[in-house]
């Protein structure tokens, strides 16, 4: 016999017809949020800090379709993080996440995300620019700037080879096809460089974005024959630290020969240390990612390392990339393989 009951009282409340559900609202910080099996399924992040990150909780104290949604209501980044300690993706200022766990056979789960952007009402609209640069084209050597980047080339006349465009030979590998190769020339102080004639852009003026490079180093630099690799956004291509700029820099004797990345405004710096050293002629994939001018991410070969907020330049730069030389003649070469840039917008009234 089907059993009827009228009138049920639900949480307190007469009026059942919405679905509600119990909220944990947090102001991000440098803790991490880290989630348990009860922890309540709707999170809102609040506050200022950019670069939060959320903790998933081990897959293996859920049930298949255990899920959590994420509101990012404060004005930085936040990661979010499987339970084998992997990023899954990050969510920008006013983005959404819903993690539903699809599989628990690991801590780390595989889990379905659906993400959603949303605007306020103070945005009228948003507005993305995304560059890939792949070198192919040798248009008069970059000479005229006659690439998606718009880059152009340039030393300080030093003897030997200068910089030159390859797209063959011992450097091509499956997944190379232009490749630049930037050469210091045979004087003690050569230096040549790459940059874009591409719109100059001002990081904390609504603006998130993220560049990232693919280069190799075939010799490194010792203390007989040393040199600096930059890879980056900066103010001018002249030698030595840019007055504003982020860049990844290697050379022998800055952080002992780590990947670097550099934060530059008004002439102060502050280094990162990413802890990975760079091995002579490998590939490697460096990005950084910022949102506003609040928080910069660092990434190598797609992981997570770090993140920085100390001297983030307001200040107009744009893409250059230099190799120089300071101790010793011989020919220094470096190479670069490709690079990819997005910047977002909003637009407010």
């Amino acid at each position: 016999m089907t059993l009827t009951r009228d009138n049920v009282t639900v949480e307190g409340l007469n009026d059942i017809r919405s679905f509600r559900t119990q909220a944990n609202v947090i102001a991000t910080s440098a803790t991490p949020i880290t989630l348990t099996a009860v922890s309540e399924h709707l999170l809102i992040l609040t506050g200022t800090y950019g670069g939060q990150i959320v903790n998933l909780p081990s897959a293996l104290t859920l049930s298949i379709g255990h899920r959590f949604s994420i509101h990012n209501n404060s004005t930085g980044s936040a990661d979010i993080v499987d339970g084998g300690g992997t990023v899954l993706l990050t969510i920008r200022p006013k983005e959404r996440q819903m993690a539903v766990l699809q599989a628990a056979g690991s801590a780390a789960g595989t889990w379905s995300i659906e993400f959603l952007s949303v605007s306020d009402s103070n945005t009228v609209y948003g507005v993305s620019t995304a560059v890939i640069e792949d070198f192919a084209y040798d248009e008069q050597g970059l000479d005229i700037g006659h690439t998606p980047g718009g880059f152009i080339r340039g030393d300080n006349g030093g003897t030997g080879t200068a910089e030159d465009i390859l797209t063959s030979g011992a450097l091509m590998d499956t997944n190379s096809y232009g490749v630049v190769r930037l050469s210091t020339g045979t004087t003690a102080t050569g230096r040549a460089w790459i940059n874009s004639q591409a719109s100059w852009i001002q990081l904390g003026v609504g603006t998130n974005g993220v560049v990232e490079f693919r280069a190799k180093i075939p010799v490194l630099s010792t203390a007989l024959q040393r040199f600096a690799y930059y890879l980056g956004w900066m103010d001018g291509n002249s030698s030595g630290q840019p007055t504003n700029g982020i860049y990844f820099l290697y050379s022998d004797n800055v952080l002992d020969g780590d990947w670097a990345l550099r934060t530059v405004a008004g002439g102060v710096a502050s280094t990162v240390d990413t802890n990975i050293p760079v091995a002579a002629n490998t590939w490697y994939r460096v990005r950084f990612e910022w949102t506003a001018a609040s928080s910069v991410a660092i990434y190598i070969n797609d992981v997570l390392i770090a993140r920085t907020t100390l001297t983030i330049p307001t200040s107009q730069i744009h893409p250059v990339i230099k190799v120089e030389s300071s101790v010793g003649t011989n020919n220094k070469i470096v190479y670069l393989d490709w690079m990819f840039w997005r910047i977002d917008r909003t637009t407010a009234t």
